[in-house]
């Protein structure tokens, strides 16, 4: 998502992007990680304390000499040639960074952008690189605790949240309202969004079922990704019951922010990404840990409850009903109009 909102902005710039996804695309056991990572974080989150320590002492991608696929990814750099190198995960910067100084050279800058919100037991070591040219952080918790774990300060900068360019606009309460009513949702009418994290993890049926069966008075709207049957699922549970239930595809990055901005509260998994966009948005959060919080999450979670005073969560969705009666406080969170701190940065470096 990172990666995708950084071409977006660039794009005016008249500035040639490539993402490449070497540890998703290079190697089939790669992908068998990746693969059980997403399992993990839909059905068993507290399990992934086990898999984030293993994968924090195995260091799987740390020599450059071991690394599976390492011959597409040296092929891909050397035909695109870039002036700058931007890695966004935690295990692209060791090996990666060797394989892309080898071969591009030292005069072609690699620089880290770290997506953790604050520090905590979840920040992996592997984000911690001495020799990358620059290490991005999005806010000064995350820079601070980067140089506690032995980051250069002359090389940590914190510059901002990355997100697609709706969620920097100021509220446009006709162009919200207008896609809003498309989606199915009148003007006024309140809702609570639930939310599906970037790999498709939610509790959206026990949720919904609960809510249903209490007659619960508000609107449901429900994100639910690529499945139709998922969709429609979620829409037959509804019929006997008063409580209205928008089950919807995947959502532009309009339309979601729109979502956002104008739901009463949303509920989803304290991952980076979303818990960045509700700062963004300033939405009031329900963190559902139905099964746990991975090590990750923690991080964010830190940081919430930082902006809030308290973080709001779930371990079932009774406890959802009752929250929802209560007042859910907005994060204090101020956006710039543009990660214009992170641009200037780049183009420091591409220069």
């Amino acid at each position: 998502m990172r990666a995708k909102a950084l071409a977006e902005w660039v794009g005016p710039k008249k500035l040639e992007t490539r993402i490449l996804r070497p540890i998703d695309e290079n190697s089939h056991l790669y992908n068998a990680g990746v693969k059980l990572y997403n399992l993990i974080q839909k059905y068993a989150p507290r399990l992934h304390f086990f898999y984030f320590h293993f994968l924090e002492h195995a260091n799987l991608h740390r020599d450059h000499r071991k690394i599976l696929g390492n011959r597409k990814f040296i092929r891909e750099i050397k035909q695109f040639n870039p002036n700058l190198v931007i890695s966004m995960h935690a295990h692209l910067n060791h090996a990666y960074f060797n394989l892309a100084k080898k071969f591009l050279g030292e005069k072609v800058n690699f620089v880290v952008y770290c997506g953790e919100l604050s520090g905590g037991s979840g920040f992996s070591r592997h984000w911690i690189n001495p020799r990358v040219d620059l290490l991005i952080t999005p806010t000064e918790e995350s820079r601070q605790f980067s140089i506690t774990r032995g980051m250069p300060a002359s090389k940590v900068k914190n510059c901002g949240l990355l997100l697609r360019k709706p969620f920097y606009r100021s509220a446009n309460i006709d162009r919200d309202s207008e896609r809003l009513l498309k989606i199915g949702i009148k003007e006024g009418e309140s809702f609570v969004l639930l939310a599906t994290g970037a790999n498709g993890a939610n509790k959206h049926k026990k949720i919904c079922k609960y809510l249903c069966k209490k007659n619960y008075s508000s609107t449901i709207v429900a994100l639910c990704g690529e499945s139709e049957s998922f969709r429609e699922s979620l829409t037959e549970l509804c019929l006997p019951n008063r409580t209205r239930i928008i089950a919807l595809p995947k959502q532009s990055a309009d339309e979601m922010a729109s979502l956002m901005k104008r739901a009463v509260c949303c509920v989803g998994r304290p991952g980076a990404g979303l818990t960045s966009e509700a700062l963004a948005c300033g939405t009031p959060m329900i963190f559902e840990l139905i099964n746990g919080a991975m090590p990750q999450e923690i991080n964010n979670l830190n940081f919430w409850k930082k902006k809030c005073g308290r973080i709001n969560s779930i371990k079932s969705p009774k406890e959802l009903y009752f929250l929802l009666q209560k007042n859910i406080p907005s994060p204090k969170f101020r956006m710039p109009d543009s990660p214009e701190k992170l641009l200037k940065e780049l183009d420091l470096m591409i220069n």
